[in-house]
């Protein structure tokens, strides 16, 4: 009997004599997945980063592992300078890290976040919230070095700390009763996102962009007005990365009210500012001669570290002075006499000025 399947085995084996002489195909190979831009990385992996340059955005590019990635810190930071680091958040462009503690269990200098504070924190960024955050700037105060204009210093300081993002709100609110210009808001990072980041969709309402001939104050008016849209809360999207760090400082300066400021004064030379707000203290909310305390640090090429803590209130400044260097010691106290009349000049009444050797720390 002829098997019913007889056609298909005939067919089976004439294609086989046909196909005998091509030659036999490879095994599939698994496929090698495609490298990562970042690293794999996991929130609390603590890591060693160099410094390459800091960005336009106030994020800063960092060699890691032999790879060029993009972080974004709390704080600010120096080309060369290699900074230990611990994972908050990985995002799609940029590892988002806190500086790593030196030692186990070691305790910031001054208040931090309370636990409420900080559930907060996590609940708005996702990550946890950096034990001292600061407002961190990627260029220096003064472009180049050279002599220093203390007046220029103090300009691009105070335009520094008003501009952070740290005051948005509030100058968001200035903004609106026309008691700010529309520039200045337009410098913040909060103002500066893209319109389809900032808002969504267009708004098919909002003005045009500026032709030939509109008016520059059009043009920056429509810009705020998109930004200011931004910040009602209409839409439950991601915050940017670059913003992380602005909404971590603004949360620990509703807590503590201590605002600190890390940078440049000129191209190397790092500094640090710390301002106390008297009135979040509960003993002199209402106090209007409450003094307002700063204190500054560096640590200059010749004299070694320097600090100088200020109080300032109605009546006057009173300065207190430290150096480790004797030598530097014995500097400051001979310009004593040039520092009181340059506060005169500024119609500042000086009320104290000490000068001590000390060995807070300082900035290197």
């Amino acid at each position: 009997m002829i098997p019913g399947d007889l056609a298909a085995r005939l067919r089976l084996l004439t294609e086989a004599s046909f196909f005998a002489d091509e030659p036999p195909l490879e095994p599939l190979q698994p496929a090698r997945a495609v490298p990562s831009q970042l690293p794999e990385y996991r929130p609390g992996d603590r890591f060693s980063a160099l410094i390459q340059k800091a960005l336009p955005d106030g994020t800063f590019e960092a060699l890691v592992d032999g790879r060029t990635i993009k972080l974004a810190l709390p704080q600010a930071a120096q080309a060369g300078e290699r900074l230990e680091l611990v994972v908050a958040r990985i995002s799609p462009h940029a590892v988002l890290a806190n500086p790593a503690p030196s030692a186990p269990g070691e305790t910031a200098a001054r208040a931090a976040l309370s636990p409420t504070g900080r559930l907060i924190s996590f609940l708005l960024t996702g990550q946890p919230a950096p034990d001292t955050p600061a407002i961190a700037r990627g260029q220096p105060l003064q472009a180049a070095s050279g002599p220093i204009n203390a007046a220029a210093l103090a300009a691009a300081l105070r335009q520094g700390i008003s501009e952070s993002g740290l005051f948005y709100e509030s100058h968001l609110a200035r903004w609106t009763t026309g008691k700010l210009p529309t520039e200045a808001l337009l410098r913040e990072p909060q103002a500066r996102l893209p319109l389809t980041q900032a808002g969504g969709a267009p708004n098919p309402a909002a003005p045009a962009p500026a032709q030939s001939g509109a008016t520059t104050d059009t043009a920056s008016a429509a810009r705020a007005a998109s930004a200011a849209q931004s910040a009602a809360p209409v839409r439950t999207d991601a915050i940017p990365d670059r913003l992380l760090p602005v909404m971590h400082q603004q949360l620990d300066a509703l807590a503590t009210h201590h605002y600190s400021w890390h940078g440049q004064a000129w191209p190397g030379q790092a500094m640090e500012l710390d301002i106390e707000d008297p009135h979040g203290d509960g003993e002199h909310a209402d106090a209007d001669d409450a003094a307002w305390k700063t204190t500054l640090r560096l640590r200059l090429p010749a004299l070694g570290g320097v600090e100088a803590r200020i109080a300032l209130d109605p009546s006057g400044v009173r300065i207190h002075l430290s150096a480790e260097d004797n030598a530097t010691l014995g500097v400051l106290h001979q310009q004593r006499g040039g520092l009181a009349d340059a506060l005169a000049k500024a119609n500042l009444t000086l009320k104290e000025l000490q000068v001590s050797q000390g060995h807070e720390h300082t900035t290197g």
